[in-house]
C-alpha cells in the first residue's frame, strides 16, 4: 500500500497562527476606527462650508445642515475648538 508520507502532508498544509481575538484588541479597532472617522468628519467641513452655510441660512440644503450641527455645537462650547475651525475654514473658503 502506498500510503502518504507524514512529513509531505505537513509541508503541503503550513498551519497558521490566528491570534484570538481579545476584548482588548476590539476596543483598539473600535476605538482606531472612530479616531479615523471623527478625523475624516471634522477636515469634511472645510469644502462643505458653503453647502452648510447655505443650509444652516438659506434653507437650500437641511441635510448638510443637520449633518454638520454637531460640529457647530462643539465650536461654541469649547472656544480652541471653535478658533480652529474658524482658521480651518479660513483655509478653504479663503
Amino acid at each position: 500500500m502506498n500510503e502518504p508520507d507524514p512529513v509531505e502532508q505537513t509541508a503541503a498544509k503550513p498551519e497558521r497562527f490566528e491570534r484570538p481575538v481579545t476584548v482588548w484588541t476590539f476596543v483598539k479597532y473600535v476605538a482606531v476606527q472612530l479616531l479615523i472617522f471623527s478625523v475624516l468628519y471634522i477636515l469634511s467641513i472645510g469644502p462643505m462650508f458653503w453647502q452648510w452655510y447655505g443650509g444652516r441660512n438659506l434653507e437650500s440644503n437641511s441635510l448638510v445642515a443637520a449633518f454638520y450641527e454637531p460640529l457647530y455645537r462643539i465650536a461654541g462650547w469649547c472656544e480652541p475648538f471653535g478658533e480652529f475651525m474658524n482658521w480651518y475654514v479660513d483655509l478653504w473658503i479663503g
